[in-house]
């Protein structure tokens, strides 16, 4: 005998089910429609201004524009307008920030492992074209891709890696060896790996945001620093420390990063649309400085009001094994940078161009 019970509940059930699917499938679809049609905001720094860097922060913004079919609305603040490094990286972590274009030394403080990328005398090259691509190719090494993996960990969602220039020392008054370094403080890049740069030679290395070395070399505050030279010239640096020393040591790598906060709420499509923009950057980005850092050597070596300088063959040398053994002798036998150091170092080995580095 059949249960007619038994089936109407069942019938019920079954119809019950389908309802709270089909409701579940329009929660879907409107969810998914409203999802397509948000606007996520991109709030980009930069630190310098009218230069290379500012560029391709515009560059970056226009292609992530492009890829995202203007679902990413970008915007730019340039000169330092978010505040200094730190507190851009800070932002960065909260979600506050959501992009930033800044040398890779910057990430150190958050993660320590990211200043070995800028150890001196690091990239082969006697050119500041040899070693800002020597700079790129290495950036698709092991390191690198364990640099993003630790910088995920922190907050930071590394979308491009690319040579920047390797630096000059711009001073207000004369160096013309390696004796002339002891005592004279000098501006560097944040990080120990540039601070003990300069103190290997004899000088004493200055941790200063970028915004405030122009006065306080003006006011004898430090003695120089130390700077790729487009961003000098862009900058006006050089109106301070006409005395210019060729010495292409520590090398900056650029970074594209965006917050991980940021860049985890968005769509897949969207996520892609950034990350592919990044590698964009680094393509056009490494020939962009080449070009304008080695347009500003030869502006600096034609202004009659900068006095440009060779140091000696033997004091180049002598300052580069002074490096070697100390700043690279101490990172090699860390725990945390040492291993990422020999990581790098096996990277580079592996570049086919072969040049070294140094007179």
């Amino acid at each position: 005998m059949i249960n007619t019970d038994a089936m109407v509940l069942r019938q019920m059930k079954i119809t019950l089910v389908a309802a709270a699917m089909g409701v579940g499938a329009v929660i879907a679809t409107h969810a998914m429609a409203a999802d397509s049609t948000k606007i996520y905001d991109m709030r980009m720094g930069n630190i310098t201004a009218k230069d290379t860097q500012e560029r391709l922060a515009e560059r970056f913004i226009e292609l992530v524009e492009q890829g995202s079919k203007g679902r990413i609305d970008g915007k730019l603040y340039t000169a330092a307008a978010l505040g200094p490094n730190r507190e851009v990286m800070t932002g960065l972590q909260i979600g506050s920030v959501q992009a930033y274009i800044v040398p890779l030394a910057n990430l150190s403080s958050f993660v320590p492992q990211a200043g070995v990328f800028e150890m001196p005398w690091l990239y082969p090259g006697n050119s500041v074209k040899e070693i800002t691509n020597n700079i790129t190719q290495a950036m698709q090494g092991n390191a690198a891709t364990e640099l993003k993996r630790l910088s995920e960990q922190k907050g930071f969602h590394i979308v491009s890696l690319f040579g920047l220039s390797p630096q000059l020392v711009f001073s207000s008054a004369p160096i013309k060896g390696l004796a002339d370094f002891k005592g004279k403080k000098l501006r560097t890049v944040p990080g120990d790996e540039h601070l003990e740069t300069v103190k290997n030679w004899g000088a004493i290395g200055v941790d200063m945001p970028l915004p405030q070395v122009y006065t306080a070399t003006q006011q004898g505050v430090v003695d120089g620093f130390d700077l790729p030279p487009d961003v000098t010239l862009q900058l006006k640096f050089h109106e301070v420390a006409p005395y210019v020393l060729h010495t292409l040591h520590n090398s900056l790598v650029e970074m594209i990063v965006v917050s991980n906060t940021w860049y985890a709420s968005l769509p897949g499509d969207l996520k892609m649309a950034v990350d592919e923009a990044g590698k964009e950057l680094e393509r056009i980005g490494t020939q962009a400085f080449i070009e304008s850092q080695e347009k500003a050597i030869e502006a600096l070596k034609h202004n009659s009001k900068i006095k440009f300088t060779e140091l000696p063959d033997g004091d180049m040398r002598s300052m580069r094994q002074l490096n070697q053994d100390g700043i690279w002798e101490k990172i090699a036998s860390e725990p945390v940078r040492g291993p990422m150091f020999k990581t790098l170092l096996s990277d580079i080995e592996k570049l086919s161009t072969p040049s070294s580095h140094g007179r």
